[in-house]
């Protein structure tokens, strides 16, 4: 039944409205993509913070600096910055891997993921970055899991 009801709700668009919309859709996405660089920039200089004054054993932080790292991960293929997707997910692997390595270790590793976003962001580098992509990736060192 329920379902019949919704497709009594529902009529068929013409060319000319979904071409309306996809535009309407193309241009949010573009406004949103004007403000990706600084919200990221933003998240980046909170993740850097976090890490260098460290509180791990408290749930609460520990939380929302995964959370983060998460965010910049999943963002950055919407807006075309697929490389710091993939530094994103490998700083991801990184901090649930964090209690397996020595401290200094991490300390490197994340400061290096940090530097790495920054860079592709100073440069905006789009997509994968290419061969140069590929380096970065292989200087932040091997992937964890």
């Amino acid at each position: 039944m329920a379902q019949k009801d919704l497709t009594s709700r529902l009529r068929p668009l013409s060319a000319d409205e979904l071409k309306r919309m996809e535009a309407e859709a193309d241009r949010a996405l573009q406004e949103l993509a004007a403000d990706y660089l600084s919200v990221t920039g933003a998240q980046l200089e909170e993740l850097q913070r976090s890490f260098a004054n460290p509180t791990w054993q408290d749930v609460a932080w520990s939380t929302q600096v995964y959370r983060t790292a998460h965010e910049i991960k999943g963002q950055g293929s919407t807006f075309g910055f697929t490389l710091i997707s993939e530094i994103g997910a490998s700083l991801c692997r990184l901090i649930r891997q964090r209690e397996k390595l020595p401290e200094a270790d991490f300390d490197r590793r994340a400061a290096a993921h940090c530097a790495a976003i920054r860079a592709v962001l100073e440069k905006g580098i789009k997509g994968d970055g290419g061969s140069e992509g590929a380096a970065l990736l292989d200087l932040l060192g091997p992937p964890l899991e």
